[in-house]
């Protein structure tokens, strides 16, 4: 074995294994390699097949991680509506979405700058770089930084949540003006700030501050999950506004005795509490930021666990307090202890907090600074007592054996340093939250637009800022059991999916997803990414010509022709189906990229959720204006306009680049399903007896003399025919894919020399794997990772989009008089039943079927996913189920959306028996 092989080859790789893998592979190759062949094996074992495997998946769990977080709005919103009286439940709803609205203007323009942003010199204090996602400074040009969209997504999530946790603090006297200025203030500096200190490789506070830098008592504060920087920053804030605003009218009585004031719905505190739970769990196991590996899997299932046990400790507690305190299960001592307590102590620690702030006469209605800003601080605390060295090692990705400055809790052997600076993080945070706060909510004070009148509270701020009751139930007999089962088929089976072949299919005569062997509409086609056209223009167009054809509703408008108002029945519905469709976006627009692995593919994946976020908070901010200018007043209306704007930033899809629709497995690329391998080579030996398609070969590839030449080498290397006619970067691809190496266009020359191994020997494809599988690096378990990561992407993509289902249920619902409630749901359901029927059966087919012969128009195979043509027996196209599964989503969507337009008095169910007379109430 050559000493120069093995050098050589740890040069190029430093992985854990170099060695070993040296040994090996020089020792295969002993006979004929040389330095050349061993630097190339070694930087192919570093670039990008596994690498790109983490990228993908690192940006999987980050995305689908914000999106769990973003679930807590909805439960938020469940919680503080439920928590409160009925009168001011619109306003709460209202400020709920805005609060996720604001944030991500706020967040996007300059909080993450603040946050993260790395400028020409060291800041502690305050990042000043990154401000609108842009490289403004110098040292942000480099490569290595980039510009991580999904981590700004994420991050946000995290923001928002902060900026939302004061609400219930100042709920139900709180001017709505105010509040946006506030939660505008803490998204864009205040929260951005403490994440500086603690969370950013420059912060002078945190633990998480570079080696390069010197640490607070050699340790550094330690906050995994956002005890200090998210629930103190929120907690605290909250804290200073409840008391600045006072308490609400008659919450104390003339001795200073608390009165009771119930919410008005257990029912939304318990399924806002549930909703909660459930996003902590993207807040707390998604704080690792990242899954591959040992270490990193272990930390998310502890954080899952820790959050599991953590909950049920609070309920638990709470709910032995309660029994011995008042000799009762009270459903209301529950509502906000289902949140993340980190044990009973920290219950018990609230429940203290709750009890003085009543001494005080200080009124949080929702427990919100207790909850969050003193649990938070006692969070904080706690870790420096508790925390484990070898824990944090794992979290951080930091190495024990180096150095002291990662300390042990003081009750695990630590010196205290650890301690000591939870501490002053615990003051340092406190100390400027509230101290920032103070000052803007003493400025609001001044200017007197702090608090509403006591008129306006009296009455309750839903009908005096928001022109009526959040609930308007009509009794009468409604339309109950009529779902529009034809026209769903209709859509499902046909109309959508003929839409669809035109423009995803590799055949569709429209779209710029069209086969590199055909021509395309004006040499580009029509590019569509997520749906603007195929899916929200179907769907919508197809309610207008309904709604246009059924005519109005009844009463709808005057004998004059005037609209009169038939306002829908339940606000919190409309605000709870909203937030799901929202969250449900975060399926559908990154979701629409269909794979995951790699730098290009987790960009396009990442920069889709930052624009889905950035949309929907356009949405509402534009709807809540021009409420404001039209009315001089917003309401909870403005969120119905939210969902339909929440996908026009991906009206600019990312580049699709130009092979990758050459591709073999079927809806596995970013431009939906291509034909490849033994099929491949058919079509393109086909076109080349058609004048409108072209043969992609070596003497018309456009290639220079010296890349064939380098071409046929690496076909000779890999045991493949080096014929005349061969199609060598179409073999090459297939190649590449089967090594689970993503083969663009930028790599896939670098890729070919990468092959062109020097050595005198010739060495098949099979030779280099069956080193490699010896390894535990085979180039088929490459591929099937990145199946399985793929897989995995359009199957959670699918299930987000599916959830879309019920946030139109509850928008629908919401919007309508409640004597038509029981339809518009029965209809959601069969939405989604009935469409699924008609695209099993006819409707993929119909999309994606490749027939024997082109057909631009329509698909004619794969009815009932069956291979019912010859040209569909091939081993490389096979049956794409997970595909199905995706694309279907976005059919019950498209079959979805008409409802909102026909509803209230559309019957399409003759065949099932006569319809009731409608009451005319």
């Amino acid at each position: 074995m050559s000493e120069a092989c093995v050098e050589a080859f740890t040069a190029a790789y430093t992985g854990a294994n170099a060695a070993e893998l040296a040994a090996a592979l020089c020792a295969q190759f002993a006979q004929s390699a040389d330095v050349g062949t061993a630097m190339t094996l070694g930087n192919e074992f570093t670039a990008p097949g596994l690498i790109d495997l983490n990228i993908g998946l690192n940006t999987l769990y980050l995305i689908s991680s914000g999106a769990l977080v973003f679930v807590m709005h909805a439960g938020f919103a469940m919680l503080c509506a439920g928590a409160i009286r009925s009168k001011n439940t619109m306003n709460i709803l209202l400020q709920t979405i805005m609060d996720a609205a604001v944030s991500a203007i706020a967040f996007y323009v300059v909080g993450y700058g603040f946050a993260y942003g790395v400028g020409d010199k060291p800041n502690g204090f305050i990042g000043d770089a990154l401000f609108g996602l842009a490289r403004w400074k110098p040292k942000n040009l480099g490569p290595a930084v980039g510009i991580n969209w999904q981590a700004w997504f994420f991050q946000w999530a995290f923001a928002a949540t902060a900026t939302t946790i004061p609400a219930g603090a100042v709920a139900e006297r709180l001017n709505f003006n105010a509040y946006l200025i506030y939660s505008f203030f803490i998204s864009a500096f205040v929260y951005p700030v403490v994440v500086h200190w603690v969370w950013s490789g420059e912060g002078w506070l945190g633990f998480a501050r570079s080696t390069a830098y010197t640490h607070l008592f050699r340790s550094g504060m330690i906050d995994f999950a956002g005890s200090g920087v998210v629930h103190m920053t929120g907690g605290l804030a909250g804290f200073v506004g409840c008391v600045l605003v006072g308490p609400r009218m008659g919450r104390f009585d003339s001795n200073g005795q608390p009165v009771e004031m119930p919410g008005h719905s257990a029912t939304l505190v318990v399924l806002g509490t549930v909703l909660l739970w459930f996003g902590w769990y993207g807040f707390n196991p998604g704080s690792q930021l990242q899954i591959q590996g040992v270490a990193n899997a272990a930390v998310a299932g502890r954080a899952a666990v820790t959050t599991t046990l953590s909950g049920a400790a609070g309920c638990l507690s709470c709910l032995l307090t309660a029994f011995f305190r008042h000799k009762v299960r009270q459903e209301e001592q529950l509502y906000d202890r289902g949140e993340l307590l980190y044990d009973r102590g920290g219950q018990m620690y609230d429940i203290v907090s709750c009890a003085l702030f009543l001494k005080l006469r200080i009124d949080d209605p929702l427990s919100a600074a207790p909850m969050h800003g003193f649990t938070g601080a006692w969070g904080v605390f706690f870790v420096g007592l508790l925390a484990k060295r070898e824990y944090i090692c794992e979290s951080y990705g930091r190495d024990c054996n180096s150095g002291d400055y990662v300390a042990n809790g003081l009750l695990y052997g630590g010196d205290g340093r650890l301690l000591a600076s939870q501490v002053i993080g615990i003051i340092t945070i406190a100390t400027w939250v509230m101290g920032v706060m103070s000052i803007l909510f003493f400025a609001l004070k001044a200017l007197k637009l702090l608090r509403i009148s006591a008129e306006e509270e009296q009455a309750g701020l839903d009908v005096s800022k928001h022109g009526g009751s959040a609930y308007n139930y009509q009794h009468g007999l409604g339309q109950h059991h009529r779902p529009r089962a034809v026209y769903s088929f209709f859509i499902s089976a046909f109309v959508y999916l003929v839409v669809v072949h035109w423009v995803w299919s590799g055949e569709g005569w429209l779209g710029f997803a069209r086969s590199t062997a055909y021509t395309h509409l004006f040499r580009s086609g029509m590019i569509d990414f997520a749906g603007s056209g195929v899916v929200h223009m179907t769907g919508g167009l197809a309610g207008f010509v309904g709604c246009v054809l059924v005519g109005p509703r009844m009463g709808r408008f005057d004998s004059n022709g005037q609209p009169v108002e038939m306002p829908g029945h339940s606000a919190t519905l409309v605000v709870l189906g909203t937030v799901l469709l929202w969250f449900g976006w975060y399926g559908f627009n990154p979701g629409s990229q269909l794979q995951i692995q790699g730098v290009a593919n987790a960009a396009v994946a990442g920069r889709a959720a930052v624009t889905t976020t950035l949309s929907g908070a356009a949405g509402c901010l534009s709807c809540l204006l021009t409420a404001f200018f039209r009315h001089k007043h917003g309401g909870p209306k403005m969120v119905e306009a939210s969902e339909s704007a929440e996908h026009l930033g991906m009206t600019r899809p990312p580049a699709c680049p130009r092979l990758l629709r050459q591709l073999v497995t079927a809806a596995n690329g970013p431009c939906r399903a291509q034909p490849s391998g033994k099929e491949a080579q058919r079509q393109e030996r086909r076109a080349h007896t058609t004048s409108k398609r072209r043969e992609l070969t070596l003497e018309n590839s456009n290639l220079s003399p010296q890349q064939i030449a380098t071409a046929q080498k690496a076909l000779k290397i890999l045991g493949l025919e080096p014929r005349r006619q061969h199609l060598v970067k179409q073999d090459f691809i297939v190649f590449l894919y089967a090594m689970g190496l993503n083969p663009t266009d930028d790599i896939i020359d670098s890729k070919i020399r990468a092959f062109k191994l020097h050595t005198k020997k010739t060495f098949t494809f099979g030779q280099l794997a069956h080193v490699w599988r010896k390894l535990s690096l085979s180039l088929s378990l490459r591929g099937d990772l990145n199946i399985g990561l793929n897989t995995l992407y359009l199957i959670s993509s699918g299930a987000l989009v599916f959830v879309m289902h019920a946030g139109f249920a509850m928008l629908c619902a919401g919007a309508i008089r409640s004597k038509n409630t029981m339809n518009i749901l029965l209809q959601t359901i069969m939405d989604a039943a009935v469409s699924a029927i008609a695209f099993y059966v006819v409707g993929y087919g119909f999309a994606y079927g490749v027939g024997d012969k082109p057909n631009g128009f329509i698909g004619d195979a794969l009815f009932g996913l069956a291979r019912w043509k010859p040209k569909n027996l091939g081993p490389a196209v096979g049956i794409n189920w997970q595909a199905w599964f995706f694309q279907w989503a976005f059919a019950a969507t498209a079959t979805t959306i008409p409802a909102g337009a026909v509803a209230e008095r559309l019957n399409f169910n003759a065949y099932l028996k006569k319809p009731e007379k409608a009451s005319t109430a």
